[in-house]
């Protein structure tokens, strides 16, 4: 097997292991739902998962696609 190949295989188990461990997916889902429900805009709720979870926005993003979740556009802000 290619080094390259197994380190980047490694690499993206490592990555979603460490999601995780930081961000559960039943807390995760549970406050993405709750800031949904109240229609907040994509941003703020990136934003304020980011703050509540203490990981960057990316690995926000990140989280909502490997759980596929969606966020819609709305108007609300926090």
């Amino acid at each position: 097997m290619d080094k390259d190949k197994l380190t980047s295989e490694t690499e993206i188990r490592v990555n979603r292991f460490a999601a995780a461990l930081l961000m559960p997916k039943d807390i995760f889902t549970d406050k993405y739902k709750l800031f949904s429900l109240l229609e907040y805009k994509k941003e703020t709720i990136v934003n304020e998962l980011s703050d509540i979870f203490d990981v960057s926005e990316t690995a926000i993003l990140r989280r909502i696609g490997e759980l596929g979740l969606r966020i819609k556009s709305n108007e609300k802000t926090i």
